[in-house]
């Protein structure tokens, strides 16, 4: 099913829409899996690269909320299957056109985008985004507000800019006694200014029952993300869909401090509009103490589900960093249990941080058990753990991949020795694929791979790597390795 007949199936039922939900690349099918897990396994979806797309009843929409792999939620409002665009984005449409050909073409797109804007009907889907979103303000101000509020706005930015641009200047340079004194002279009086901005705020407030009336009055922004080559940037697209929308609703322009970012993604000559439902990345979540090589708490619970956990299993990451794996397991998975470490102290007190703080959120104790190990020589029993669900050194911000050639191997074979054969299992993370398959073949006897999946972080090529264990018991498989490797140092160092 394509994405417009998707909407087309929700919007025939005023009870339904359609979600879009934005996720790590690679893991679509994790989330699918999730979905039909929370919604059940006849619901209508669609995947696409780092996106899911699902009807549900309005209703269920706190249930979206409570998906614990995406990033970003949207509803979809509206779909174009041709949208207009004069070369319909493609290389072999755009051909060799003259200057005045070209500025014709961007013109008239322009005036395509703007009159798609008055074709979706705003009203019925900004009072659903209201109703989802809970925002007090208000929706549809009369002229004589805009005008008013958009000025104050305007004005307040003004004085703003100007005292940061001065902040900016002094830290820079250090000017004379004299220059100083002017500076600061300068500054009160901008903010005196502000003062007084403030000041018309409030007795307008006085005369229109708000609060902060710049601020009830809704402010908003368009983000285009575009494929394909068009005559009009992602920018000017952005422009001629949010100028039409300031002169029809008279919405204030406010590019940081917004309260909706209307998303317009347009695919050479395929576009849809969404909404947003949550402000913020659901990713930012649960973590308090950071560190250099904190993992998203999204792509630590995808890692952590295709370990498929089940009441009782023990879990180990012994290089937890800020402990974002073990914590959004016990959050997750609250009848497994997980033990984590680090070879740094400082580390472990972090996780320790965030493990107390979630707990307290929770008014009760996440079975997490930090502690300082160091992953050469894991100190535990053989076979006493289901799984190790970890992120591995990838050798740029922490370690190098020349250390990773020898770390790798002796990992492997350590996890290899505590964790139970042929029921264990292992979700390993790193870009640094071309090690991890030369230890993964070194150590065949305790592991095999059953699937890679490759993963976009920030930009970053990576992979995750599920493996199971053998069913080798460790002694048999290790002296087998050695015997393969006799006269050779073990593990290989070359």
């Amino acid at each position: 099913m394509d994405l417009h007949k998707l909407v087309s199936t929700a919007q025939s039922d005023e009870k339904q829409i359609t979600i879009e939900a934005t996720v790590v690349t690679g893991f679509e099918d994790v989330v699918v899996e999730e979905c039909q897990e929370k919604f059940g396994k006849d619901l209508l979806l669609m995947k696409s690269i780092g996106r899911v797309f699902f009807n549900i009843d309005l209703k269920d929409i706190e249930k979206v909320k409570e998906l614990r792999g995406i990033d970003n939620i949207l509803f979809i409002i509206a779909t174009f299957e041709n949208f207009g665009f004069s070369n319909k984005g493609t290389e072999e449409d755009s051909g060799q056109k003259d200057e005045s050909d070209l500025l014709k073409d961007k013109l008239k797109d322009v005036a395509t985008i703007q009159n798609k804007v008055l074709e979706i009907d705003w009203k019925k889907y900004m009072e659903i985004w209201k109703q989802i979103t809970n925002y007090n303000g208000v929706l549809y101000p009369s002229i004589e507000q805009f005008n008013k509020y958009n000025d104050i706005l305007r004005h307040k930015k003004s004085i703003r800019n100007e005292i940061n641009i001065k902040k900016e200047s002094s830290c820079e340079t250090e000017p004379q006694v004299n220059n100083v004194q002017i500076e600061k002279g300068d500054l009160q009086n901008q903010e005196l200014k502000e003062i007084d901005i403030n000041s018309m705020c409030s007795s307008q407030n006085q005369k229109t029952n708000f609060t902060n009336p710049e601020e009830n009055l809704l402010k908003f922004r368009v983000t285009c993300n575009r494929v394909g080559k068009h005559t009009v940037t992602s920018m000017e697209s952005e422009r001629a869909f949010g100028g039409k929308l300031n002169d029809t609703y008279f919405w204030l322009v406010d590019l940081d401090d917004y309260d909706i970012d209307i998303n317009l993604q347009i695919r050479y000559n395929e576009a849809y509009v969404g909404l947003p439902v949550t402000q913020t990345s659901l990713h930012r979540r649960n973590i308090v103490e950071f560190n250099i090589t904190t993992l998203k708490p999204t792509i630590a619970y995808n890692m952590v589900r295709l370990a498929s956990p089940i009441p009782g299993d023990v879990f180990l990451d012994p290089m937890c960093g800020g402990g974002t794996i073990p914590v959004e397991c016990s959050l997750s998975y609250p009848h497994t249990f997980f033990v984590c470490g680090d070879i740094n102290e400082k580390l472990v007190l972090k996780t320790q941080a965030n493990v107390l703080h979630n707990s307290g959120n929770l008014n009760r104790e996440l079975k997490v058990s930090p502690l300082v190990c160091n992953v050469r020589q894991l100190c535990f029993k053989p076979a006493c753990v289901d799984g190790i669900v970890t992120d591995l050194p990838f050798g740029k911000r922490v370690g190098s991949k020349s250390n990773n050639f020898l770390l790798y191997r002796l990992f492997l074979i350590e996890i290899g020795k505590i964790v139970r054969p042929q029921i264990g299992r292992a979700i390993l993370l790193t870009s640094d694929r071309k090690h991890l398959i030369q230890a993964l073949h070194i150590t065949s006897a305790l592991w095999k791979c059953r699937k890679q999946i490759k993963i976009n972080m920030s930009g970053m090529k990576s992979f995750v790597f599920i493996l199971n264990r053998t069913a080798d018991l460790f002694d048999y498989a290790i002296h087998g390795l050695k015997e393969k490797h006799k006269g050779k140092p073990f593990p290989p160092r070359k």
